[in-house]
């Protein structure tokens, strides 16, 4: 067992460096955590927001005047979805497409740790397996296992739209990525929802927001 630190014996500059690393490494956890709950606080898929394990897929390309994209793209739809892999796997079911889209997968701390797109199967579609950091199981024949930095993980994708023309086709390519715990993988059953999180401000922004915690 590690032994504690006894605060008193730390000088005014340690403290002041302790300090500082705490909110350096801490502030994105508890940022990424107010985001997740903002997006998750919901019963069913949204253009905006979509319950833990599903995917929430935008169906038009932005305006001039949306504010809802950060870094806009003209020819682009945006999906994204939160991982919880606390419990278990999260199986990520990628169909086989000619149209171009890329995954990025985020870990906790808002860094890119894995990325996938036609460039990785060919278009031919893959069986992705999301597992938590010493998750000691085995994942399914034909799963590629992807290991999380982090039990919270976030998808943010873009789909080709070439065009208003052809939007109905993006859809459909969105519609075919299935999110799939691992419990229901090889099971009929409907996938069960986890517990969704009431206690959102959503009348303030995820850093407002945060900004009203106290120390503890």
């Amino acid at each position: 067992m590690k032994r504690r630190i006894k605060l008193p014996s730390l000088t005014r500059a340690e403290i002041e460096r302790v300090a500082e690393d705490m909110y350096i490494y801490g502030y994105p956890l508890l940022l990424m955590d107010v985001i997740k709950r903002t997006q998750t606080a919901t019963s069913y898929p949204t253009l905006h927001s979509a319950p833990v394990n599903h995917f929430a897929h935008g169906r038009f390309l932005p305006g001039p005047h949306d504010k809802s994209v950060i870094h806009a793209n003209a020819d682009c739809l945006t999906s994204f979805a939160w991982l919880d892999l606390s419990r278990e796997p999260v199986m990520l079911s990628i169909p086989w497409t000619d149209r171009y889209y890329l995954l990025s997968f985020f870990s906790s701390w808002y860094e890119i740790f894995e990325t996938h797109s036609p460039r990785n199967d060919g278009g031919q579609g893959a069986h992705l397996g999301f597992i938590a950091p010493h998750w000691p199981g085995k994942l399914p024949d034909g799963v590629k296992a992807i290991v999380a930095p982090t039990e919270t993980v976030w998808v943010h994708g873009w789909f080709e739209a070439s065009g208003r023309e052809n939007i109905e086709v993006a859809h459909g390519v969105q519609d075919e990525f299935r999110l799939i715990p691992l419990s229901d993988w090889c099971s009929s059953a409907a996938q069960q929802h986890l517990p969704v999180r009431r206690d959102v401000d959503e009348k303030c922004n995820p850093q407002e927001y945060l900004d009203q915690f106290d120390a503890r």
